[in-house]
């Protein structure tokens, strides 16, 4: 079934204590797509600057991402700057030229608007809740946050998440968005404002998958080493909502196979810096590495 994403596209400067990469291809809707595309076709709405270079756009076609719904407007691209510490998984970081995006508002393109599995990566809530609004009938929406909206802008933050189906976001988001000491106070709050579903995610520890039923529990995939975690949360919503878009089926067992399948995906993207690792892998490699990480379980 369809699958959109409405996100960022940026130039990422990454700087680990043994790489430093200037001005790769980022941004939330890239990471989601790239690692959504091993599943299904995705229809990606963001916008760059007039530098933002043609064939960065030609690279996300050539991985079955449509474009379509990229505008290119005056002014400088979205930029993120992200410095790890020792640990590879903690950093520090800024963005900037965020202007292109304080008037974003898209109006989608038919196909847009029949999506039926929709990801509307972190930025504005309001932007977020404009975009919804305009979706037909959509069957599954998942929204992510940060930090930055909930400072910013919690009570329309408050407002969007009544409309949505799932909640992706960190332990840390969630206490601060809710105001509680402990998890689980956090997720219980959130459900009661309207989502049925909140995706706890941890790039260190994995997912936790919270609804009205039982939680649904997946560790991280255990490696010798994080390279660079990068659009490691994007990238596990694109496995999870890719493989979900692909089944078209809704239920305990392929919500289970999905949160696998986003765990995979982001240790990919773990082992190597940005999203280079996703370009030395193919499909088989993602069964494979499903099939190791199901028998560790």
């Amino acid at each position: 079934m369809s699958l959109l994403v409405v996100g960022t596209l940026a130039f990422d400067t990454i700087i680990t204590p043994d790489s430093q990469s200037e001005r790769v291809l980022g941004g939330s809707a890239n990471y989601f797509s790239l690692a959504a595309s091993f599943f299904n076709k995705v229809n990606l709405i963001s916008v760059v600057g007039s530098d933002f270079p043609k064939e960065h756009l030609d690279f996300l076609k050539s991985r079955d991402i449509n474009t379509d719904g990229v505008a290119q407007n005056e002014g400088a691209t979205l930029e993120w700057v992200g410095r790890y510490d020792d640990l590879y998984s903690n950093a520090d970081f800024k963005e900037k030229n965020t202007q292109i995006f304080r008037n974003f508002s898209p109006i989608l393109n038919d196909q847009a608007k029949a999506a039926k599995y929709v990801f509307l990566a972190k930025g504005n809530p309001e932007t977020q809740n404009f975009v919804l609004s305009q979706i037909k009938n959509p069957q599954y929406v998942v929204a992510a946050t940060s930090e930055k909206w909930i400072e910013r802008a919690k009570p329309s933050l408050l407002e969007f998440i009544r409309n949505i189906d799932a909640l992706i976001i960190t332990p840390d988001e969630a206490k601060k968005l809710t105001d509680k000491k402990y998890i689980f106070e956090a997720v219980s709050y959130i459900l009661e404002l309207g989502p049925w579903q909140v995706l706890v995610y941890s790039k260190e520890t994995g997912a936790v998958l919270y609804s009205s039923n039982n939680p649904c529990v997946s560790p991280m995939y255990p490696l010798d080493r994080v390279v660079d975690s990068t659009g490691s949360i994007d990238c596990f919503v694109g496995g999870y909502l890719g493989y979900l878009s692909y089944v078209d089926i809704q239920n305990p067992a392929t919500y289970k196979k999905a949160l696998k399948y986003g765990i995979v995906m982001a240790s990919f993207v773990h082992e190597g810096v940005s999203f280079n690792r996703l370009l030395e892998i193919g499909k088989v490699d993602t069964l494979r590495r499903l099939t190791i990480f199901e028998e560790m379980l």
